[in-house]
């Protein structure tokens, strides 16, 4: 059981903040979230102070740790202490040197000899000058480079404010030659670049820059172009002036410093060397604003009591529930609880998603000793269960329906998820109730439709003349789309031009996945009434129908003959006085046309060969 202390009204604000109180000897340091009291058997405490960096010292501390039971029981005084940073940096672009010149070089080396770091905006590592070990830097986008400046000061703003407001000391300058206006940030600050200044005037002539430490120094300088730009913002003190503009300006941010510019480089600058003593004094202030290597120290006071954390029991009515359900979470061992993110002791928990969830109680004791414990409670997902699509069968055939998703399954009304069962007439709904490993549910619904067999009947007319019998046929029942196959060929609904004999119709219902339904069919049969026929008032006979060899056409009087399938190919003619024999023999079996022509007219007879 983990056991550690904090202030009872750190736990009415809802624990895991910290409550800290710091006296602090510099207004630069303080000691961040150390509670001012423990128990006597709470665990080692990390230790954490801004800026960060420095070292602690006290009873009971070691390695950045305070450890109460080795501090023991009493009221004991913990120190922090740390030394600013001493690395200066001058960073520009690395296309090239601010107006082609390396009289910034020579100023840096000027104020620090060689204890100076060049670095490029490009290419340096913002993390690392913009640290505690860093007092100084310079940033210098003159001419060309003004663009890569304010990209750099673009994207790392926030990080320069915050070094500066913790106690750094930076000088940014810009005389441009191309772009517009640039924003230095620090609460508005704008490089304007509107405005050349032929010359500049000190302000103040009691300005530690003018007064050294390289001398002599000018109140007065000018040049070709002094500067570029000006500054405008608010908070500023003027330290370079021209017509009520500010070519340099000064104030404090936070604990650090910023001074902000729009000079040239001091080649164009007079007089001489008093221009160039002036640059490198501006670094040494700046430098020397926030003292470097000069302890900061803060103190604070903790006390460890003679009185054990309460022995914490965190507890669920639970283990395991499923997404929708709840649980009720309890504490014992201490006076008061405290379980976090809303939770009241004793009060149902309905979690709204699956996981695990791990609950830590914090129990405080009436003088504000903490104890903990944690319990843990795994709410699984209820399974996404699928029914299928919803489906068409054939009434009286079966049909199989199988769930997905989860475990086990249950269907109602009821049948056996993976065995097939029998499907009734109409529209049914069927529900699947899913069950996960963990007793998890979750349901799902699949439609099924019974489709009835169609019913066949038909309006059948027979031949009284030659192909002149028909069927209408009629369907009703099943699904309503239908697909038609009658014996001598045709896939039409109706049929007509037929002649005596048997005629089969095949009914399928392809409203139906095709191949479940098994088929229906029933058989018409057309009979003949075609006799003898007349014409012109003499009498023709062809005989026997059907015949298995030969037939015979009679008529009076000369005539002529043709035998033609139904197709109309002519298989046999000829002539004959009264009557004709024709062989008929080779002729396979089916239905065949005589048309026999008597004093210019014609007539036709069907005949069956066997």
């Amino acid at each position: 059981m983990k056991k550690f202390y904090n202030s009872k009204l750190l736990v009415a604000l809802g624990i895991g903040l910290s409550l800290f109180s710091a006296n602090q000897s510099n207004a630069q340091c303080s000691i961040v979230g150390l509670p001012d009291t423990f128990c006597a058997d709470s665990g080692p405490a990390f230790l954490s102070a801004s800026p960060a960096g420095g070292t602690f010292s006290g009873p009971g501390v070691a390695d950045g740790v305070f450890d109460p039971d080795v501090a023991g029981v009493g009221t004991h005084t913990i120190t922090y202490e740390f030394l600013s940073g001493t690395d200066r940096y001058y960073i520009k672009s690395n296309i090239g040197n601010p107006w082609g010149n390396t009289s910034n070089n020579t100023a840096m080396t000027l104020a620090f000899g060689a204890d100076w770091i060049l670095e490029s905006f490009e290419t340096c590592d913002v993390s690392e000058v913009f640290s505690v070990s860093t007092s100084f830097v310079f940033l210098d986008g003159s001419d060309s480079q003004a663009s890569e400046l304010n990209a750099f000061l673009s994207a790392n703003l926030p990080a320069i404010e915050a070094w500066v407001e913790s106690g750094g000391s930076i000088l940014i300058n810009s005389a441009p030659n191309e772009g517009g206006s640039y924003s230095f940030g620090f609460g508005g600050t704008t490089l304007n670049y509107s405005s050349f200044s032929p010359n500049v005037n000190v302000v103040d002539l009691s300005h530690p820059a003018f007064l050294g430490p390289n001398l002599p120094t000018s109140s007065t300088m000018s040049g070709s172009s002094y500067g570029h730009a000006r500054i405008t913002g608010t908070g500023f003190t003027t330290v370079l002036n021209y017509a009520g503009n500010m070519i340099l300006a000064e104030k404090d941010w936070g604990s650090g410093h910023v001074m902000c510019g729009g000079m040239t480089t001091v080649n164009f600058h007079s007089p001489s060397p008093a221009a160039s003593n002036w640059r490198a004094n501006l670094f040494v202030y700046m430098d020397e604003y926030i003292e470097s290597g000069v302890a900061c120290v803060a103190t604070q006071e903790v006390t460890v009591l003679d009185e054990f954390a309460p022995e914490v029991i965190a507890e669920s009515d639970v283990d395991e529930i499923c997404v929708g359900e709840s649980y009720i979470l309890t504490g014992s061992g201490a006076d008061e609880f405290y379980w976090g993110g809303g939770i009241v002791d004793g009060a149902a928990v309905t979690p709204e998603a699956a996981g695990t969830y791990v609950h830590l109680l914090t129990g405080v004791s009436p003088s504000g000793c903490i104890g903990t414990d944690a319990v843990t409670v795994v709410v699984h997902p209820t399974p996404i269960v699928n029914a299928g699509l919803n489906q068409a069968q054939c009434t009286g055939m079966e049909l199989t329906l199988n769930g997905s998703g989860a475990a086990t399954y249950e269907w109602s009304p009821a049948i056996t998820d993976g065995e097939p069962f029998v499907v009734g007439s109409g529209f049914t709904t069927y529900t699947v109730t899913g069950t996960s490993e963990f007793g998890c549910e979750s349901t799902d619904e699949v439609i099924v439709e019974g489709v009835d067999y169609p019913a066949i009947t038909a309006v059948v007319t027979d031949e009284y003349a030659l192909y002149g019998a028909s069927i209408d046929l009629t369907v009703t029942g099943g699904s309503g789309m239908y697909g038609y196959t009658w014996s001598h060929g045709p896939t039409t609904e109706d049929v007509s031009g037929l002649f005596e004999g048997s005629y089969m119709v095949t009914v399928d219902d392809v409203g139906v996945a095709d191949g479940i339904c098994t088929v229906v069919d029933s058989v018409f049969v057309i009979k003949r009434f075609v006799g003898v026929e007349e014409l012109n008032g003499t009498e023709l006979s062809v005989y026997p129908t059907p015949t298995t060899n030969n037939i015979t056409i009679a008529i009076t009087g000369n005539f002529t003959y043709e035998v033609t399938a139904l197709n109309g190919e002519i298989l046999a003619k000829g002539s004959g006085v009264d009557n004709k024999l024709v062989d008929m023999e080779d002729f396979a079996a089916g239905t065949y046309l005589v048309n026999v022509t008597v004093e210019g007219e014609m007539k036709t007879v069907k005949i069956v060969k066997n």
